[in-house]
């Protein structure tokens, strides 16, 4: 049930610590990167939630091994083995979608649960579709679930081995910036393209520019900033170690409020 009314009582400042949570809509598309390499990738700080915990239980279902036993998860896709993920599991989670890049990448086809949406309302795949299909990624609906198939002039592997400089270039131009949508094409791209791929108009916040900081580390090459950025694929991406930063806005959040209060609080981060 959501509270829909809060009753505050100021005037008082306030003191003590303050333990800021590990940004949620960072780590998520930071699992779903797991599927982009057949090495271990190590998560630190990750917080606990539900759709963290949808997203493993979901991980294990396509064959994936996960080691959440200790503060530290572990995960490697080496042995997944399904382009399907199940509706049981993530069909109430917009994050689902996050799959789809990686499973694209694999099998050239990825089955997702169209999601019922959460407190904030209806997000299906719309904007998803959008994106992608500029990238040559087409789509089939059913009732429950839409897949999404993933077209060769993508993984043209005849310019494996020619030098960066002589790549050739594509222009995407995206008129609305959508988060997720962004996360996917810039997955699908860092692992599948052979085209140095310019996308402009793409979404810029932090949780997007930690999954970019996130894919070059896995070899990715990114360059570029702020909302046009320029994607050459590498299908040989390494594992890594992701940490999560701060939730950017409980962090500011927690600044005003000290400020407005005048108020003595020390903001804790791991």
């Amino acid at each position: 049930m959501i509270t829909k009314n809060i009753h505050i009582i100021g005037g008082s400042p306030l003191s003590g610590n303050l333990k800021i949570v590990d940004n949620k809509n960072a780590v998520l598309p930071a699992l779903a990167a797991a599927l982009l390499t057949d090495e271990e990738m190590r998560y630190i700080n990750i917080p606990r939630s539900p759709d963290v915990n949808k997203m493993l239980l979901a991980f294990r279902d396509i064959g994936a091994s996960v080691d959440d036993d200790s503060a530290t998860i572990t995960i490697c896709c080496k042995s997944v083995n399904k382009s399907i993920i199940s509706g049981e599991i993530i069909k109430d989670m917009q994050a689902g979608y996050l799959f789809v890049a990686g499973l694209l990448a694999r099998f050239k086809k990825a089955t997702i649960p169209i999601a019922s949406g959460c407190a904030l309302g209806y997000r299906g795949p719309e904007g998803h579709i959008e994106y992608l299909s500029e990238l040559g990624v087409e789509h089939e609906l059913s009732e429950n679930s839409i897949t999404f198939y993933l077209r060769d002039s993508i993984v043209d592997d005849r310019l494996k081995e020619v030098d960066v400089l002589e790549y050739p270039e594509r222009f995407v131009v995206y008129t609305q910036p959508k988060v997720t949508p962004t996360e996917n094409s810039l997955m699908l791209l860092a692992v599948t393209s052979r085209y140095k791929t310019e996308i402009s108009g793409i979404a810029q916040e932090p949780h997007v520019h930690q999954l970019i900081e996130l894919l070059r580390r896995m070899g990715a090459t990114i360059t570029g900033k702020g909302s046009t950025v320029q994607v050459i694929g590498s299908n040989l991406l390494k594992g890594t170690t992701f940490v999560a930063e701060p939730d950017h806005i409980d962090y500011f959040g927690a600044v005003v409020m000290a400020v407005m209060t005048k108020s003595d609080i020390l903001l804790e981060m791991d």
